[in-house]
């Protein structure tokens, strides 16, 4: 099956330029790239001890997928709820427990009405939560921030 991880926007880009209430999507080739997600339900609670206990459940099934090597082949998506107070706390100890793997992702937003914003995980949209891909891929990449 197709496992789809995802959030709520305040605008996508599309093949037009910028656009509202569009979905924007992007797929991997299984031949390529092995992707295993979880979600972080609870925000406020979140630790070092938990967020080691997701990257290392990610990375063992990144490692039995036998792809690539997890070392220089692997980077992190992640999406949080954009009206969490803890973004940057979360995205800390997550690069805290990635170590050398690196990681981008986004805000969920809401059309910037800053009232409700989701991410979507296994069929279902989250509040007060996020998500983290684990893409590894014997293909080259490069991870940058803006």
């Amino acid at each position: 099956g197709v496992r789809v991880s995802g959030c709520t926007s305040a605008g996508e880009i599309t093949p037009d330029g910028y656009g509202r209430g569009c979905i924007t999507a992007i797929g991997f080739d299984r031949r390529y790239f092995s992707i295993e997600c979880a979600l972080i339900s609870e925000l406020e609670h979140f630790t070092l001890h938990d967020a080691q206990g997701v990257i290392d459940g990610l990375l063992s099934t990144c490692r039995d997928a036998g792809l690539a090597s997890v070392k220089g082949n692997t980077f992190a998506i992640t999406l949080l709820d954009g009206l969490s107070s803890r973004e940057e706390l979360v995205l800390a100890t997550l690069n805290a427990a990635l170590g050398t793997i690196p990681q981008f992702g986004g805000s969920a937003g809401d059309d910037e009405r800053l009232a409700n914003t989701h991410v979507f995980f296994e069929g279902r949209f989250h509040t007060g939560a996020a998500t983290v891909m684990l893409v590894n891929t014997p293909l080259d990449f490069r991870v940058f921030s803006t």
